[in-house]
């Protein structure tokens, strides 16, 4: 039987018409409604990432039209924030998940989570403060006069955006636990910045684009560890550093620690028109036979523009941690390495601490200081302040001042004698310049306050404009008021000329 054949027109008019009747009739109904939010997915907004999410970020997701585009954009929000893609764990995940369960534990009150808390904020967002201080002071505002006050200092933080030295107060009004955030923050220059809680939420927002500055290139850390252990020096970051020593707590010492490496030793990164630096410092104790006793590491990443690298270049940037230890003989050991270039410096050098737990006068070392700008204490990679609370910057490790400089003096004085009359301490001390042996100069001190404390410290500055350029050795003589003892301790320096 011979088939008929059709045109094949009539199938595609009747094929278009179908598609024409479809739409029309699809045109008259009301496009899917987007999906309500789950409760997994406010959670995740609402109380997982209030703090980090950008505005724009928000939008986007506000405006997704079911969960399953949702959980995209959840997963791509955490991977854009992981700083080593190339490792199974999410380190900034976690990171900000241990932030958030810390702020739990510690300041939950009144029926409020912890990380609503305002002292729980600051931590998710800044992570460990580098000092806290906790006292009864009265506030400046009005209505919390005798309120408990607690202040958080942060130092060097790896937002460009946040001054180099941030302070925030929190006081608790109502005694009832809940410290709540004063309205301004200390800035690096003692000045009162408005708070705005954007330019912190940056330090997140920029992680991903400093990851490529902040990578180790060595593929373990341990490989670091036992590099550092070598009698080997390894020379490529040169560096100068010094140790001072400080009673610390029970039987062990407080032992701060400068080092200076020089710029024109470290590599950088270019991004965003500036120059970030990443260093990684590993500093341990061994006793003489070699054995480590103690170690520790931290990272440094800093940046400059290149205006500011015209007058660093000659310069050294300079690092500051503290080692503790029992008072004893021991080996130190450091080891510095640039994660840009992957070179590394190492040196080895005997160290004696000493033992303050006796009943004996003593004194620590001495630090000596001299004001810079503010724009080079701002680069010199540490805390404007003394070794403990922060209050003068140790000099340049070569020991030279400026003669038109006032030098900054802070030391210890410890296991001061009470009196038996009023159960109180006192002391006294002088000043004594001497060049080539011989005097030039006795400038007092007025005595101390007496306190209750056996334990002072005694922080002055002393005017160098009469002086020669020279080496110059200073003698401290502290008196014990009540027992009359007198303990001196000697410091070399170099006066240099007038700047200008």
């Amino acid at each position: 039987m011979t088939k008929m054949k059709f045109p094949a027109w009539p199938i595609i008019v009747l094929f278009l018409a179908a598609q024409l009747v479809f739409s029309g009739s699809r045109a008259g109904q009301e496009p899917p409604k987007k999906e309500v939010l789950s409760e997994a997915s406010k959670q995740w907004l609402e109380e997982v990432v209030p703090y980090i999410i950008t505005e724009a970020e928000k939008k986007v997701f506000l405006s997704l039209p079911n969960e399953i585009e949702r959980g995209k954009f959840i997963a791509k929000f955490w991977e854009k924030r992981d700083p080593v893609p190339e490792t199974p764990e999410n380190e900034f995940k976690i990171a900000y998940y241990k932030r958030i369960a810390l702020a739990n534990k510690l300041f939950e009150t009144s029926g409020l989570a912890g990380w609503r808390t305002d002292r729980g904020k600051i931590l998710i967002l800044l992570g460990t403060p580098s000092e806290v201080s906790r006292d009864f002071t009265p506030s400046t505002n009005a209505l919390t006069v005798n309120a408990s006050q607690e202040t958080w200092n942060y130092w060097n933080l790896p937002n460009p955006q946040l001054p180099y030295n941030l302070e925030f107060v929190f006081v608790d009004q109502f005694g009832n636990g809940n410290f709540i955030l004063e309205t301004s923050v200390a800035g690096s220059e003692g000045g009162e910045v408005a708070l705005d809680m954007s330019r912190i939420s940056a330090q997140f927002d920029r992680m991903e684009i400093l990851a490529e500055a902040m990578k180790n290139p060595f593929a373990n850390t341990q490989q670091l560890k036992e590099l550092i252990t070598t009698q080997v020096n390894y020379d490529l970051i040169p560096m100068k550093y010094e140790a001072f020593c400080f009673k610390g707590t029970q039987a062990s010492d407080f032992l701060p620690l400068i080092i200076e490496v020089p710029y024109a030793k470290l590599d950088a990164k270019e991004i965003e028109n500036k120059y970030f630096y990443s260093l990684t410092l590993i500093a341990g104790l061994s006793d003489r036979q070699g054995r480590t006793l103690f170690q520790k590491s931290r990272d440094f990443l800093f940046n400059h523009s290149a205006q500011e690298m015209t007058r660093l270049v000659e310069k050294s940037y300079r690092i500051e941690t503290a080692l503790s230890s029992a008072p004893g003989d021991y080996r130190l050991d450091l080891l510095v390495l640039d994660n840009i270039s992957g070179k590394v410096g190492t040196s080895h050098r005997d160290l004696s601490i000493s033992d303050y737990s006796g009943a004996g006068l003593a004194l620590s070392d001495i630090v000596l200081s001299q004001e810079d700008s503010a724009e080079e204490t701002k680069s010199s990679g540490i805390p404007k302040g003394a070794p403990r609370q922060g209050q003068i910057r140790p000099a340049a490790l070569d020991m030279s001042f400026r003669a038109d400089g006032e030098l900054g003096v802070y030391f210890e004085v410890y296991n001061l004698g009470v009196s038996p009359e009023t159960g109180l301490t006192q002391f006294s001390a002088e000043f004594v310049f001497l060049r080539d042996g011989q005097a030039m100069a006795r400038v007092p001190s007025p005595n101390s306050e007496p306190s209750t404390q056996k334990d002072k410290t005694l922080q002055t500055s002393l005017r160098l404009k009469n002086f020669k350029e020279g080496d110059i050795v200073l003698r401290i003589n502290v008196t014990d008021e009540t027992t009359k003892k007198t303990i001196s301790k000697e410091i070399k320096f170099r006066v240099i000329g007038r700047t200008g």
